[in-house]
């Protein structure tokens, strides 16, 4: 979603968390 529009890699890590975080609290 959001990886096209940061270039760092720790911030793709991070972001890639944070969409995980909300894809866990969607199916809970």
């Amino acid at each position: 979603m959001y990886f096209s529009f940061i270039p760092h890699k720790e911030l793709i890590s991070f972001s890639n968390l944070t969409w995980l975080l909300n894809l866990i609290t969607a199916f809970l």
